[in-house]
């Protein structure tokens, strides 16, 4: 086919469109805008085909590469958004095969749907150990990392939320506004001392501190002071937490975070509604998800408890317990 025949790729989307229901043809219709304008910066859907198709299979599958990984990493999507994406674009390129219009396949496999919780997500008295070893680091570095994990501890922010924070987004002593996941929304919360002291410890020794511009959280390469990454945040919180003795990894630290919330929601009489707020869900079956972790954890450590503890009156062999009277 030739690389300027649009009208083949026209057609084959139409196909591709025509043959989903009305409720999968809409979200690919919208992941497909996504890909078309978000990642290659470009109008047309059909030139977007064109340019993922025209390649070969090792260009093609690059392309799509690049593309899975800005969503996972920079916009911080979530799994389920991510590989319906990746599924949409997997469609298009099967229907192409099909058609004798390219030889290959695509061979990108789709993101892991993260656990709730994970037997190496840390518990409280963990926390309590990894906050109390990164806030003997006086060094920026160290000031730095106790920032970002009080952040994350405390408020249950997402990686994504962190790096992307601006000097803008502050209002202290109260408050800062944090980006929700895969949103341009904004929604601002308040800070408790604890991590108010945190950033100060930060902002003092922060690079920018004298003009109070640009993103709060920076690498601290001389010269070179431009955002953190998300992958700088994953090892920052790796290093530290393991040298605490308690390995964790940022989205480890979130679900314990939103797993207290909820226990401390109970404690409240509060509802999960009010955790919802508090994790920043757009889906309240995550949360419900949480609250079953939750259940199963508290189950779990209160059996290891009472074998722990033992029972003096459990049942001998061959005997019965006397009848309440």
């Amino acid at each position: 086919m030739k690389t300027t025949d649009l009208a083949s790729y026209a057609a084959l989307l139409a196909d591709v469109l025509r043959d989903l229901t009305p409720t999968t043809r809409t979200a690919y219709e919208k992941d497909l805008r996504d890909f078309t304008t978000t990642f290659l910066k470009t109008k047309e859907p059909v030139a977007a085909v064109a340019r993922l198709l025209r390649g070969d299979f090792s260009s093609g599958n690059q392309l799509v590469r690049d593309y899975r990984q800005q969503m996972d990493q920079k916009r911080d999507l979530s799994s389920s958004t991510i590989n319906r994406r990746l599924s949409m674009l997997r469609k298009i390129v099967q229907a192409a095969r099909r058609r004798d219009l390219i030889p290959w396949t695509l061979d990108v496999p789709n993101v892991k749907d993260e656990a709730v919780l994970t037997r190496n997500d840390p518990d409280a008295e963990d926390m309590i150990r990894i906050v109390a070893y990164v806030a003997k680091d006086e060094s920026p570095r160290g000031r730095r990392a106790y920032a970002i994990i009080r952040l994350m501890a405390d408020l249950g922010l997402r990686r994504g939320a962190v790096v992307n924070l601006d000097f803008s987004d502050m209002r202290l002593p109260r408050q800062i506004r944090v980006k929700l996941k895969g949103r341009e929304k904004k929604r601002w919360k308040t800070l408790p001392p604890a991590t108010l002291h945190a950033l100060r410890r930060w902002l003092d020794v922060h690079p920018f501190r004298s003009r109070h511009i640009g993103p709060v959280f920076v690498n601290l390469v001389p010269g070179k002071h431009t955002r953190l990454s998300g992958s700088a945040v994953y090892e920052l919180v790796t290093e530290f937490s393991e040298a605490a003795g308690c390995r964790t990894r940022p989205h480890g630290i979130r679900h314990t975070a939103i797993t207290n919330a909820i226990v401390n929601a109970v404690m409240l009489g509060e509802t999960l509604d009010s955790v919802m707020q508090f994790s920043d869900h757009s889906d309240f079956r995550m949360v419900l998800r949480y609250r079953k972790a939750s259940m199963q954890a508290q189950k779990k450590f209160s059996n290891k408890n009472a074998e722990t503890f033992g029972d003096p009156f459990a049942m001998k062999p061959g005997r019965h317990p006397a009848r309440a009277r």
